[in-house]
């Protein structure tokens, strides 16, 4: 039996000409999400001098640094008018880095705020333990949030580094708009990528990101009339 072991997580060289920390690291890591299969062979030559061999089953797995998953709370703040103009939802966001050894460096962490939601006005945003709920969170704030505008989106960021079987968790809350169109849904899609770190104990870019989407209902306004 032949017994070997690799690591998927390389990729800490800077491009040619800079350095490479880690002996044959390479530039690149293995994409996020992406199987990789591994097939052995062995071959021998015959008494007759042709060569022989045989190919054995594949083994496969699926590279994963984080898990991350989304809940909406669309309980008590949505009592009374659920899903309708002006009910709020809170999104919390968990994050966890399942690698027991390894820090992933630089995990930019994205979501772009659906149309149907305002996060500008007050009492939304980002959660701040200073400042409460805002846009413009102050330096309380944990993972470091940010906005970004793009058009007419507000896309919210954090970044923060992930510590070896580091949990954390972020949140925003938003406020549903009085223009929400009624029977449709709220797609609000998460996105988070580990962007690396060149250098010792480095690892490499992720590749590609890990998406999360989530539906939350805007409900058609009802009347009732007694007889």
């Amino acid at each position: 039996m032949v017994t070997f072991q690799v690591t998927v997580d390389w990729g800490n060289c800077k491009p040619p000409p800079g350095v490479c920390p880690d002996s044959e690291s390479g530039i690149d890591a293995a994409p996020e999400g992406a199987r990789l299969e591994n097939t052995a062979h062995v071959s021998y030559a015959g008494t007759d001098c042709s060569v022989k061999g045989s190919v054995s089953n594949t083994s496969s797995f699926v590279v994963r640094r984080y898990i991350f998953w989304m809940l909406a709370d669309n309980d008590v703040l949505f009592a009374g008018r659920l899903g309708q103009p002006d009910d709020e939802v809170i999104y919390e966001t968990t994050i966890k880095n399942v690698s027991t050894t390894k820090t992933w460096w630089n995990v930019s962490v994205w979501d772009t705020v659906p149309p149907e939601l305002d996060v500008w006005s007050s009492a939304v945003g980002f959660e701040d333990p200073c400042l409460g709920w805002t846009i413009t969170p102050s330096g309380c704030a944990a993972a470091n949030p940010g906005r970004v505008l793009s058009g007419a989106d507000t896309i919210l960021t954090w970044r923060l580094d992930l510590a070896p079987g580091q949990t954390i968790q972020v949140r925003w809350k938003a406020r549903v708009k009085p223009t929400a169109a009624p029977n449709t849904f709220a797609i609000n899609t998460t996105s988070m990528m580990a962007l690396g770190f060149n250098g010792i104990n480095g690892t490499g870019h992720a590749g590609q990101p890990s998406n999360f989407t989530h539906l939350a209902k805007i409900v058609l306004r009802t009347s009732y009339v007694s007889y």
